[in-house]
């Protein structure tokens, strides 16, 4: 809440506690322009208003409301609709009909999997612990941001419903491919499948990882983790994007490499009295030398890379040493490689950042020069009501003055007509005296 200045004078209102008198409707007591949604439903469920294709069509289809739904029930629909979606096949509510069908639970509804005549294989694993008072808290949205008709089915109706038709097989078999953990629905997860648009991170991307910290690179490959959790990319930290075709080429150079020097390793027996390694207090250090290139006995430069101690190899005490050092070389090329690569990627960013404080700076002039043309034009409309005010005034005295001019007009040509029929009498009286 803002507040502004405050001048000496103004009444203050000291601070006092309220009583507040308690109300607790239950879903079925709101008003009939508003709906009940629970808190579990957005927190466990992932439910969005407006709500996805999936679940208005399950809506109308079995015409239950959607505080009649069980959280789990709501649960296994929204993420068997992230797992369709992660799968790339398209929404087909049948697809649904094949693993569920609705369920009666006393005055509630769910979802439970068909026997294995009428279905097929299950796709998740549920193992859920804490579900208890997930009735207590509620949001209450407009009824009118569901455009959809949403009736509320009694809780004696049949729940009878036939197997589905028009299945894929294919898109059967690519769901039951793997069996993953039914889990919590996320924020990061609904952004990233693209089942809503809101996010709190504006400029980052969502990134998943497993408990271990593995990242995924497809939201399918996440779902195949085992009760892991999304985190969204934190702010300072590097962005996610994709990356240039020669920066996953050093890479995997790089990692081919390492993996050449694993399986030689297990082969070769290395000298260790040629170590330049020494003992303090805080455990081995590297001599000073060993920051610096050093020579083994073929010739060749090598570079320390891993800020180890250096070693001599020797072709004759260390079997296998030329081709060792061989993948040293190629190894420290794909470092230097990468390195030029993300030396150019820092140099873009920091052209990026120059870009955007001129843009800034471009809008911040852009803003003064728009409140000075708006000033200017308010004074010009102000001259120009003021001209138009004194030409109005000045029309106003002319037509007056012009409605008395026409009114001495008609009285000179009303005088005029009576001294016209004065002159022809007089000349007709003047004639018969003369006659």
């Amino acid at each position: 809440m803002s507040s502004g200045s405050q001048y000496v004078g103004d009444p203050v209102i000291p601070k006092f506690d309220m009583h507040i008198y308690s109300f607790v409707p239950t879903v079925d007591e709101v008003n009939r322009d508003k709906m009940g949604i629970y808190e579990q439903y957005l927190e466990l469920s992932g439910v969005r208003a407006p709500f996805s294709t999936l679940l208005l069509i399950m809506i109308k289809h079995f015409r239950i409301h959607i505080s009649q739904l069980v959280l789990l029930g709501l649960n296994r629909l929204t993420m068997f609709e992230i797992y369709y979606h992660s799968l790339n096949i398209n929404p087909n509510i049948n697809l649904l009909y094949a693993f569920y069908k609705l369920n009666k639970q006393g005055h509630w509804f769910s979802f439970e999997c068909r026997t294995r005549k009428g279905g097929h294989d299950k796709i998740f694993n549920e193992f859920y612990t804490r579900l208890k008072h997930w009735k207590d808290h509620f949001f209450l949205i407009n009824r009118r941001s569901i455009l959809d008709a949403i009736p509320w089915r009694h809780k004696n109706s049949s729940v009878a419903d036939p197997s589905p038709t028009g299945v894929r097989a294919g898109d059967i078999h690519r769901l039951c491919e793997n069996i993953i953990d039914l889990r919590s629905v996320y924020p990061a997860m609904l952004y990233e499948i693209g089942l809503t648009t809101i996010w709190k991170h504006v400029g980052y991307h969502p990134v998943l990882k497993d408990v271990e910290g593995n990242v995924a690179t497809s939201m399918s490959q996440f779902l195949k983790f085992s009760m892991s959790e999304g985190s969204a990319l934190a702010r300072g930290s590097p962005r996610v994007e994709h990356e240039d075709e020669r920066v996953l080429e050093a890479k995997r150079m790089a990692q081919s490499a390492k993996d050449k020097v694993a399986g030689k390793r297990s082969h070769s027996a290395h000298s260790d009295e040629y170590t330049h390694a020494h003992s303090g207090e805080d455990g081995l250090y590297h001599d000073e030398r060993d920051e610096h290139v050093h020579r083994h006995a073929s010739g060749h430069v090598l570079s320390s890379l891993f800020g180890g101690s250096g070693r001599q190899v020797f072709s004759q005490r260390n079997p296998g040493g030329d081709a060792l050092n061989d993948d040293y070389g190629e190894l420290y090329q794909s470092h230097r490689s990468c390195q030029d690569v993300f030396d150019r990627l820092a140099d873009t960013q920091n052209q990026l950042v120059d870009a955007i404080r001129s843009r800034n700076t471009l809008f911040d002039d852009h803003k003064i020069l728009q409140q000075e043309h708006l000033g200017c034009v308010e004074e010009q409309i102000k001259r120009l009501e003021e001209a138009l005010a004194s030409k109005t005034s000045s029309l106003s005295k002319a037509e007056s003055v012009a409605s008395v001019l026409k009114g001495d007009l008609e009285r000179l040509t009303m005088d005029l007509h009576h001294s016209e029929i004065i002159r022809h009498n007089y000349a007709r009286q003047l004639l018969h005296t003369v006659i």
